[in-house]
């Protein structure tokens, strides 16, 4: 469903529509609403949306757009009628041109989401497949935008964006060459491909399978169903110089932490798997054993940090680690957060918590 005019639901005040003043040649206007063009409207609006429908479960939204789910025809139609009496209440109005009911599948915020399957939408892909040739900073700059909206369904997505971001550093002549052509296409290919993910069910088993290599660190959120593993996400970042002068086993156990840190707001407060293919580690974060006191303090540091999660810790020979193998080696680059610096200030609070 869609809002119709969305800020212009929103009422002001005298002092706020004051500042809303604007002067034009056919005189002098205040608006009463909540006007388009406002730096702070969108935040404004997605507060009041958060405290009209936060006590919806089965409904979700994303600034005027909403979206209402149920298991079965019954259930949605009944949590639709909620939602629609809710905004009723609160006279807010909807686009009727723009809203579709009882749909099996809907094309939300560049995604085909439909029962236990998020895809990439068609129409963003195309859109990215008549992308030309970037011929200057600011269209390589779209292009990886775009490409980088879908990184969570391209396992080696940084293998091949890497050519095209090292245009993009200080300093560097812009010349596109036949290796910058080979990663642009294979690109293209990529984010054409049917991988399928699965969305985050609280109901199902979590496993998070880490893996490290010389060129990054990463992990794959799973669910476990009946027997199999389904991909959640995928996430990977390459290694900081600092980073890369450390040991496999701190490779490894950094792999670990980025990943849980990656993905917290899934494992906070919830049991799940942790996997790794280096068994020392196993030994060091195993769940129930106390922080060994002759490893590294790097090490202290990760393992306090993990002892706020609720997890079980396997080992998995590495020919079975394959899948976070490949990313791992394919990191993706761009901002790393110093997880290392992070820990330092939350290490207090994991311990206690």
């Amino acid at each position: 469903m869609d809002l119709y005019k969305a800020y212009l639901h929103i009422k002001c005040d005298d002092q706020s529509s004051k500042i809303q003043t604007i002067t034009t040649h056919k005189g002098t206007y205040r608006m009463n609403r909540l006007s388009f063009g406002i730096k702070t409207a969108p935040a404004e609006f997605n507060r009041i949306m958060d405290q009209i429908l936060r006590e919806m479960p089965k409904c979700e939204y994303y600034f005027d757009d909403i979206v209402v789910h149920g298991e079965t025809k019954e259930e949605c139609a009944e949590n639709l009628d909620d939602c629609l009496r809710q905004l009723q209440k609160f006279d807010l109005h909807l686009n009727q041109r723009k809203c579709v009911f009882f749909k099996e599948q809907i094309d939300f915020l560049g995604h085909v989401v439909k029962y236990n399957a998020i895809s990439k939408s068609p129409k963003k892909v195309a859109a990215i497949m008549e992308m030309p040739r970037p011929s200057n900073i600011e269209a390589l700059r779209r292009f990886l935008g775009m490409v980088t909206y879908y990184s969570r369904f391209i396992k080696n997505a940084s293998t091949l964006t890497a050519p095209l971001r090292n245009l993009l550093k200080n300093n560097t002549r812009f010349e596109w060459t036949a290796k910058h052509e080979a990663a642009f296409i294979r690109l293209k290919q990529e984010v054409a491909s049917d991988t399928v993910l699965m969305p985050f069910d609280p109901q199902l088993p979590v496993q998070l399978a880490c893996d490290a290599s010389p060129h990054g660190v990463a992990g794959i959120l799973s669910h476990i169903v009946n027997g199999e593993e389904r991909p959640i996400a995928f996430a990977s970042r390459s290694l900081t110089p600092a980073e890369q002068g450390y040991s496999q086993l701190d490779w490894e156990a950094l792999a670990i932490i980025f990943a849980v840190d990656h993905f917290y707001q899934y494992l906070f407060a919830r049991p799940f798997s942790l996997v790794t293919d280096n068994k020392p580690l196993v030994r060091i974060f195993h769940e129930n054993a106390k922080i060994p006191k002759m490893t590294s303090a790097r090490l202290q540091r990760y393992a306090a940090f993990l002892s706020g999660f609720n997890y079980t810790v396997n080992f998995r020979k590495g020919e079975e680690n394959s899948n976070v193998d490949c990313l791992s080696r394919a990191p993706l680059k761009g901002p790393v957060n110093q997880t290392d610096s992070a820990i330092n200030k939350d290490v207090v609070t994991a311990v206690w918590s």
